[in-house]
Order: structure tokens, then sequence, then C-alpha cells
């Protein structure tokens, strides 16, 4: 907390000092996002893209602050934009593929996961939502496999062991969830 508050002191200042620094918009739009202050991280994350329209990171955050306040149409609109000016922008297919998890689209939830995994195989929270998505559709397979690359990537992932336990457990496969229920507590 004590840092993020020198981060916005300083941004206040670089921005003070030069009104057009497009980074420290963004950088403070993000600070401004760890503290729940989403219309104020919107202002700045707004401001940076009128400063620098391609500005691919600004798309992004500004999408994730209207995912969090489930203005769903907002966010999908800046994540494809994002996406529009770098094709290959990983965490816009994945910040997008959780929309429309959240809405209930797992057809295009699972493309977007699918292809940021394309693009960043190693990309761990991608194969997790993949994997979330799977197990509410009931593809139980498709889930285990997703759970067990991210805990294969990140070793520790507590939540991947924790909802992997869960379609064990849907699974009938209680040995299985109890060990990852056990692991996910260790963590």
């Amino acid at each position: 907390e004590k840092r993020n508050d020198e981060a916005l002191n300083d941004f206040n200042k670089a921005i003070g000092l030069k009104p057009d620094y497009v980074t420290a918009f963004n950088n403070r739009g993000i600070a401004f996002m760890n503290e729940n202050r989403n219309d104020e991280a919107i202002n700045d994350f707004s401001k940076a893209i009128e400063l620098k329209p391609d500005y691919t990171e600004a798309y992004n955050s500004r999408g994730v602050v209207f995912m969090n306040e489930k203005r769903n149409d907002e966010a999908i609109n800046d994540f494809n934009k994002a996406i529009e000016l770098k094709p290959d922008y990983t965490e816009a297919y994945n910040n997008r593929g959780v929309v429309f998890m959240n809405e209930k689209r797992n057809d295009k939830a699972i493309n977007d996961f699918s292809k940021a995994i394309e693009l960043k195989p190693d990309y761990t929270k991608a194969y997790y939502n993949r994997g979330i998505v799977f197990m509410n559709e009931k593809r139980n397979d498709e889930a285990l496999n997703d759970f067990s690359k991210a805990v294969e990537l990140n070793p520790d992932y507590a939540e991947a062991y924790n909802i992997r336990g869960v379609v064990f457990m849907n699974e009938k496969r209680n040995d299985e969830a109890l060990n990852d229920f056990n692991k996910a507590i260790g963590l």
C-alpha cells in the first residue's frame, strides 16, 4: 500500500513535469487499478490512449478495469482493439476469454484461451482458464489435461491443484482428489 502511494506520487510528479508523458499515465492507471480506484484508472488509461492511439497496453489495462466492473461490452471492445493493434498479444486474448467465460460464451472463451496458448505455450493462466470452461461443460478429460499442464508449468499453483481436485472428485477419483487438495493446502 505504501509503495503504491509512493508510486502514485512519483507518477503525479512526472505528469506535472511532462503533461503528455504517456507511460506515466498508463503506470498511474495501473496504480489506481491496484487500489480499486477504477474511475481514476479508466481516466488515465483513456488519456494514455488519447496521447498515443496505438498504445496496446493501455487498451488492455482499461479493458481489465471494465471487466472487473462487469462492463463487458466495453472490455471486449478494448481487448479487440489491443489484439487488432498487436495480433500476438497473449494477455488480451486471455482477458477477452475471461469476459466470454463470464458471459457463458464458452466456444469464444475456449478459442481465445487456445489462441493465447498457441502464442505462448507456457501461459499457465490460459491453461487454467480454459480448464475452467471445460469443467463447466463437463468435459472433464480436457479440464484435467489443462489443470495438469498448469501445475506442470507452475508447481506452486494452489488454485490449479484445488480445482483439479474438484474434477477428480466429480470423476470419483477420490485418492487423486485428496492428493490435490492436500497439495493446495500445503502451498
